[in-house]
């Protein structure tokens, strides 16, 4: 990945382990001021439990507190119902914010929530490419500062002949087929932003950084869940959350 942002405001937060260090065990995004959106898979290793977890919203560098950056604290963790942590069906989650409802993250120039697809939306033409983000790793190790890069959104009958029956209308899968550009998400991205420029130039929530087969494989691009077919179940839940 290089280092490149393509819109204002960082809306994108590292979730964090809080015995694990510094480096964020996934990426999240800040869908509005309470709530952040992410992969159900993150939670696999340290459980359900919001008090194990610390967001870094506005993180840059993740062995130095950068100017914007705001640690917060999760109070509710809400993972897809139909998510098994054996497959990659349903692979988003949701974390509630602590604080007033409503009014959990002041927005400002520095800090702002992404925005999700509009209902029923369907891309009149495929973005050329969108982006993705992450402190995944690059060369056998972890990056220390958020890095970005440009992947091509594929269709889904490619992605299908790569994947076959694992590849489901739930997701979408973006990358580089060409063996002069490996550019992809890898361990340490699952749960960051794919985001893509729609109409009219705005930057939309397309996907959620979920799974995929090697890093940087040409024969295997990224899989994301496709953001657009959850937006009923993150309406119920920010909405009408399960009482703590």
């Amino acid at each position: 990945m290089f280092s490149l942002l393509p819109w204002r405001g960082l809306a994108l937060a590292g979730v964090s382990s809080q015995s694990k260090g510094n480096h964020p065990l996934c990426g999240a995004t800040l869908i509005n001021s309470c709530w952040v959106l992410t992969a159900a898979h993150c939670f696999k290793r340290f459980g359900r439990d919001p008090s194990r977890y610390v967001l870094r919203l506005g993180d840059y560098h993740t062995e130095e507190r950068d100017d914007f950056e705001r640690s917060l604290s999760p109070e509710l963790i809400v993972i897809h119902r139909k998510y098994h942590s054996q497959g990659s069906e349903y692979d988003i989650a949701l974390l509630r914010l602590k604080g007033t409802e409503g009014n959990c993250v002041a927005f400002n120039p520095h800090t702002n929530s992404a925005c999700l697809p509009a209902p029923g939306n369907k891309w009149g033409k495929r973005p050329a490419a969108c982006v993705i983000t992450g402190w995944g790793i690059t060369d056998s190790e972890y990056s220390r500062t958020l890095l970005q890069a440009w992947v091509p959104l594929l269709p889904t009958w490619k992605c299908k002949k790569r994947y076959g029956e694992r590849y489901t209308s739930r997701m979408l899968c973006a990358g580089s087929l060409s063996d002069r550009r490996r550019v992809d998400s890898c361990q340490g991205d699952s749960g960051g932003p794919l985001v893509c420029q729609g109409e009219g130039g705005r930057w939309v929530l397309t996907g959620i950084i979920s799974w995929g087969h090697g890093c940087g494989d040409p024969s295997f691009p990224g899989v994301y869940t496709r953001v657009s077919r959850f937006l009923r179940w993150i309406d119920q839940v920010t909405n009408n959350p399960p009482k703590i």
